[in-house]
């Protein structure tokens, strides 16, 4: 009786493994079978997708960092601002064709561009910001309140606001506390002047 036991568990476990396996293939379409070709799709997928080095610069050809990078409309972060990278950031294209473009405060922002996924393959493209430009309308007015001819008008930007490249350079050159004395009294000379003309 013990045997029979055991000859049935033995039949029962078989038929288990069977039932297993035939749900096994049955799940799988006809040409994934057992395989692995249901995971070689989504590897095919993956290949579709290419890194792309954006690089961004202004109308002189200098990198811009900070700059706000945008793939297809959704924000991918910004451009490195310092060292041999500056200026560029590096996406990931998982479509085929790509809508690419660059903005950065004080600049203009750049043209759509289109680029298409090359699969495995690293691309670059270059996005040109050009600075913003405003037009200031000035009247000189004398003391009496009648128009200056011929007046100097000079416009100074306010130390806080402006950070340029030269400004971060002067900070680390020797030279800098002389600079930065000699656009003072600049200054202080400008603030005694009528900052306006009228021809």
């Amino acid at each position: 009786m013990k045997k029979n036991r055991l000859n049935i568990y033995k039949l029962l476990s078989l038929f288990s493994i069977t039932i297993i396996l035939t749900l096994s293939l049955l799940s799988c379409s006809s040409s994934e079978q057992v395989t692995g070709k249901a995971i070689d799709t989504s590897i095919t997928a993956f290949e579709k997708a290419s890194l792309l080095l954006v690089k961004v610069v202004d109308e002189k050809n200098q990198p811009l960092g900070d700059a706000g990078i945008y793939l297809n409309g959704v924000y991918k972060g910004k451009t490195n601002s310092y060292g041999e990278s500056k200026g560029t950031k590096e996406i990931i294209l998982n479509q085929e064709n790509n809508i690419i473009r660059t903005e950065k405060s004080g600049y203009f922002p750049s043209r759509q561009e289109t680029i298409q996924a090359l699969p495995d393959q690293k691309q670059s493209i270059t996005l040109t910001l050009t600075k913003e430009i405003t037009t200031l309308a000035v009247r000189v007015l004398d003391e009496n309140n009648f128009p200056v001819k011929s007046a100097t008008v000079m416009l100074l930007a306010d130390e806080d606001t402006e950070n340029t490249d030269d400004d971060n350079y002067n900070k680390e050159n020797s030279n800098y506390n002389k600079n930065k004395q000699n656009k003072k009294n600049k200054q202080d000379d400008a603030k005694k002047l009528l900052i306006s003309d009228e021809n």
